[in-house]
Order: structure tokens, then C-alpha cells, then sequence
């Protein structure tokens, strides 16, 4: 099987802060579920369809395998909410 069908499709963006994953639409709804500045260094990315957390440079290969690209924004070598949602 394909390693980016066992991942499954992008779902939500998300922020990873010490194992614990914040989700949302948008990386700005995932900030305003902790303290402010709380989650300003944590890890963002994006869960997928099988709740698995991807960083930005991950998410982007799976997005585009799945073809979930709406309109790409700069930097093209990772995935922003506003390319898919």
C-alpha cells in the first residue's frame, strides 16, 4: 500500500507543543486554544484523516498526492491552511 494512503487525506491544521496537538481550521484557531505566546516555538503542521501529525514539509506531499490543493501560496515547499481550506 501506498505510505501517503496509510497516512490518510489532511483534515485540520494543527500545533504540536510538547506531544499534545491543538486542531483547527486554521493554525489561528489552533493558537487561541492555549495561553497567548504559549504555542509561539511549537511545532505547526497538520493531522491527517487517521490522526496523525504532520509537519508543514510532510503535509504538503500527502496534500498533493490526494490532490488537495486548492491554490498554492508562497513558500511553496510546505502546506499553509489557506492552500487547502
Amino acid at each position: 500500500m501506498n505510505e501517503y494512503k496509510k497516512l490518510g487525506k489532511i483534515v485540520l491544521s494543527a500545533i504540536n507543543k510538547d506531544g499534545t496537538v491543538y486542531v483547527g481550521k486554521t493554525h489561528a484557531e489552533c493558537l487561541k486554544q492555549a495561553d497567548k505566546g504559549y504555542l509561539r516555538n511549537a511545532e505547526q503542521g497538520f493531522v491527517t484523516e487517521k490522526g496523525i501529525f504532520l509537519n508543514r514539509e510532510e503535509a504538503l506531499k500527502v496534500a498533493q498526492y490526494f490532490n488537495q490543493i486548492k491554490f498554492k501560496h508562497p513558500p511553496m515547499g510546505e502546506l499553509l491552511s489557506e492552500d487547502i481550506f
